[in-house]
């Protein structure tokens, strides 16, 4: 069968609802990367070479670090390594060297970490945590829907989820890729 308006109008208020959630990253073009508002991690340059991004001053994330100083470095790691046509297994810029595809924090083989790997840039990551975020709700509308809850009620479900506070403060944390699959598991 053919899909039309009905089928998908959920699917487009789950993604401007998450538009209307961060309009400082939409409209007035700040970042999610939290490098740069995070002491020591790239000195006084911007993330990875890109222009100066204004970040959201910590609003959606209550550990900054952990972003700043694990998950972005692993993943320009990644990137490098997969350009050099060389899979991201171990890092050896730490100490004496790491394992990087072991590292959870890494996802390197994550599906959905393969924006990062193409281009770890300011907008790719905030592509990337605002498309967690949308799984999550379309992941929690499937499984609303599938249980025999309307439309409505199932969008309601997936924001809620979705924008549970507990997303939002750690928006930019690795343990997120596992917690936004939760309704696939139901």
């Amino acid at each position: 069968s053919k899909l039309n308006w009905t089928d998908l109008w959920p699917f487009v208020v789950l993604f401007l609802v998450v538009g209307l959630a961060f309009p400082s990253i939409i409209i007035r073009h700040r970042t999610l990367v939290s490098s740069t508002q995070t002491a020591g991690v790239m000195g006084d340059k911007p993330p990875w070479g890109s222009g100066p991004i204004p970040a959201t001053s910590g609003k959606y994330q209550l550990d900054p670090g952990a972003s700043g100083w694990q998950d972005e470095p692993m993943a320009q790691k990644a990137a490098h390594l997969y350009r050099q046509s060389t899979a991201p297994l171990w890092n050896s810029n730490i100490g004496l060297g790491k394992p990087l595809a072991a590292a959870m924090q890494a996802a390197v083989f994550y599906p959905l970490h393969i924006l990062l790997t193409i281009a770890p840039t300011p907008i790719m990551w905030d592509l990337y945590l605002l498309g967690r975020i949308y799984l999550a709700m379309v992941l929690t509308y499937g499984y609303l829907r599938l249980v025999g809850l309307t439309k409505f009620s199932s969008i309601v479900g997936g924001v809620l989820f979705g924008l549970t506070g507990y997303f939002m403060l750690f928006v930019s944390n690795t343990h997120l890729n596992v917690e936004i699959l939760f309704p696939l598991l139901f």
